[in-house]
């Protein structure tokens, strides 16, 4: 329910800035036109508590905690559309275990609204390899492997200057590890900052 929720309030306020930006100038779109550059940088933290006792591992936890960022450099090849490529590296902890995970995606989006839209509503896809290193503590065992991903995603780009802007972000990201581990699905709010090079 609260995924739902989440997703109406994106497309309301996405909504809201088509609607506000129509009387804007639809040719020379500044934010969005055909040349501009754009870096985003994003970055998410949660920390989970689990009831559940784990009782097999006198070394479990039941605290989880995962940090996420990602970076990515795009150029807008029409007015609207761009397309670039993306680093995320994600990392979790849980008692003694650690896992990294690292990933290039080549990605492309379409950004809605024009100049003087209060909010940029965008959709992002991409799809690369990543490798995965997981670790413990205990008795220093590290193992590596590598996968496939891809990923959907959707956000808004708030400007609050010509060539700088904060970014809220929904994504959701599929891991599958050419391995035999069961593949990871993961939904993910991101925030961050923008910048464009005209």
């Amino acid at each position: 329910m609260r995924i739902r929720n989440l997703v109406l309030l994106f497309i309301l306020i996405g909504l809201h800035g088509i609607v506000k930006g129509q009387d804007g100038i639809a040719n020379g779109q500044e934010g969005i036109g055909r040349g501009t550059k754009m870096i985003l940088g994003l970055g998410s933290f949660s920390s989970s508590v689990s009831s559940e006792v784990n009782t097999w591992d006198s070394n479990a936890t039941n605290h989880l905690n995962s940090l996420s960022l990602s970076v990515s450099y795009d150029r807008f090849s029409t007015d609207h559309l761009f397309v670039g490529v993306g680093l995320s590296g994600m990392y979790q902890s849980t008692g003694s275990a650690k896992t990294g995970i690292y990933a290039i995606a080549p990605e492309v989006g379409y950004a809605f609204g024009n100049h003087d839209s209060t909010v940029h509503p965008y959709i992002v896809g991409g799809c690369g390899v990543e490798l995965i290193n997981t670790g413990d503590d205990i008795d220093y065992d590290n193992t590596f492997g590598c996968g496939l991903s891809w990923s959907i995603g959707m956000g808004l780009i708030i400007p609050l200057q010509k060539n700088f802007g904060l970014v809220i972000e929904s994504k959701y990201n599929n891991m599958n590890y050419l391995s035999s581990e069961p593949a990871m699905n993961t939904f993910s709010i991101n925030f961050g900052f923008e910048g464009l090079l005209f």
